[in-house]
């Protein structure tokens, strides 16, 4: 299970959570965020930030409670991508998380350009858009949704 603001990892490692943010530019960015495993019971959870370029870039686990992480200074390249994944501990047994993060870009924007993406408020998936029915398109909803075509007589 997967959401904006959290989370729970599969079984394994290999099942982990993983959420990812795309950079839009080429420079240089902070990682600043809350690994929390608010359950009383289970033996935590372990969180990565990794890129393809730099590999991991830290580590932390969290076991009833919160655990600041923070990257300060990265390089980043236009369409790099920095996963947020979340494993189990040696058990996946009330791992539910919460990882809120924040990335500021460090070097200067754009005007009109984001220099800050917050995980609950900016991490949603590739935005789908819809297309309008043509005519035809919009004739053949209407004709396949009346009875003459529901029932076969």
């Amino acid at each position: 299970m997967l959401s904006r603001d959290g989370g729970h990892p599969g079984h394994t490692a290999a099942d982990s959570a993983v959420r990812r943010w795309t950079s839009p530019f080429t420079g240089r960015i902070r990682i600043e965020g809350v690994l929390n495993h608010p359950s009383e019971v289970g033996d935590g959870v372990r969180g990565q930030i990794v890129t393809r370029r730099g590999g991991e870039l830290g580590a932390w686990g969290a076991r009833h409670g919160r655990q600041v992480t923070r990257v300060e200074d990265v390089e980043i390249q236009l369409g790099e991508t920095v996963d947020f994944v979340v494993g189990p501990g040696e058990n996946e047994n009330s791992d539910s998380f919460e990882w809120t993060v924040e990335i500021t870009r460090l070097d200067a924007a754009l005007p009109g350009q984001s220099t800050v993406w917050n995980s609950s408020r900016d991490f949603g998936g590739p935005q789908l858009t819809e297309v309008p029915l043509n005519s035809w398109q919009e004739l053949a909803q209407v004709l396949l949704s009346s009875n003459e075509f529901v029932f076969i007589d």
